[in-house]
């Protein structure tokens, strides 16, 4: 049905237009209008090239389609891609929002100051070792892009000394002085925990030393007792010397 609608139509608009292109072609004139259209010159009409198809058709005639400029096209739908594209980009970079020059500046110094906590505590992670109780802290402060930024941080650390061990206990506190000291610039926090591992390793050092002595005492002691024993008994390595030199 829509197809033979779409027929009767292009007959309907071919002699539409070819009554306005040159009167003298129709013959449903009204008698009124004849007089007139007599006198009237052919008005030109700019047809597209479907138009012009659809007019020789219905005259059997062939007329060539001109087909669209595909190149212009190409041009104008590159030129709105590449509009989008850099509307899309500058969109990303400022978290889908237009952003002003303070906020900019803002959002720069944001990123900057995150990339610097997280390098910051990673160090800590990584030499601290076993003593690290899980990973970094951070906190967080919302950009201008609704994105969340690391402004601060830490590391929870095992900072007690090994029972009963004070070499254990100095390796280590060594070990912590190390992680707390291991950023290129340390924190109030850092230099606290640093000197912490410091006071323990002296603490370690001193019970080194104790243990050491009370060994030293201890070995003296029992061979001032082994003597006193001896004499007590008028056994000396003179006396039985002799006793040996007797029986022989």
């Amino acid at each position: 049905m829509n197809a033979i609608t779409d027929i009767y139509a292009s007959a309907a608009i071919s002699d539409a237009v070819s009554s306005y292109v040159n009167p003298a072609l129709t013959n449903r004139q009204r008698p009124e209008d004849t007089a007139s259209s007599k006198d009237t010159e052919p008005v030109k009409l700019n047809l597209s090239s479907q138009a012009q198809a659809a007019i020789a058709s219905n005259k059997g005639e062939t007329v060539p389609v001109t087909p669209p400029d595909k190149s212009q096209s190409q041009n104008n739908s590159g030129g709105e891609n590449g509009k989008n594209s850099s509307q899309n980009s500058s969109q990303e970079e400022s978290g889908g929002q237009n952003l002003s020059q303070s906020e900019k500046q803002t959002l720069k110094e944001l990123q900057a100051r995150d990339r610097e906590v997280r390098n910051h505590e990673m160090q800590h992670v990584a030499t601290a070792g076993a003593y690290a109780k899980g990973g970094p802290v951070y906190e967080y402060q919302k950009g201008p892009d609704n994105k969340m930024y690391a402004v601060g941080g830490h590391v929870n650390v095992d900072t007690s000394p090994v029972p009963g061990n004070p070499e254990a206990t100095l390796a280590k506190a060594r070990v912590l002085q190390a992680s707390a000291t291991a950023p290129s610039e340390s924190s109030s926090a850092d230099r606290g925990v640093a000197a912490d591992a410091l006071a323990m390793a002296s603490q370690a050092k001193a019970d080194i030393s104790s243990k050491s002595d009370s060994k030293t005492d201890s070995s003296e002691k029992t061979a001032k007792n082994k003597s006193m024993l001896a004499s007590a008994y008028g056994l000396n390595s003179n006396a039985s010397t002799s006793a040996r030199t007797k029986q022989a």
